[in-house]
């Protein structure tokens, strides 16, 4: 059976579809939580070309994770981090 191309585009966008993490660290403030989150988003983000003229930023789950995780934030809590496509 041969895939069609909107199959193959619809699993990508799946697979590359974003998610919401909650976090938690102790003694951090909303504002310390923001710089880190931020930063994390910025360091794993990549540009997609989606066509010839149009390019979409997303931010890569797993090396996010890993930056909020080496930042010593643990998953479950208050903060809510995005990863996956951004729509800034």
């Amino acid at each position: 059976m041969i895939v069609g191309w909107p199959a193959v585009v619809v699993g990508m966008l799946l697979a590359l579809s974003g998610c919401a993490t909650t976090w938690s660290r102790a003694a951090t403030s909303d504002a310390d939580f923001n710089l880190d989150n931020r930063a994390c988003q910025h360091m794993n983000t990549q540009t997609v070309f989606v066509s010839s003229v149009l390019a979409r930023d997303y931010v890569a789950v797993y090396g996010y994770k890993r930056c909020m995780i080496e930042e010593g934030y643990t998953e479950g809590g208050i903060w809510k981090g995005y990863s996956g496509w951004r729509n800034e």
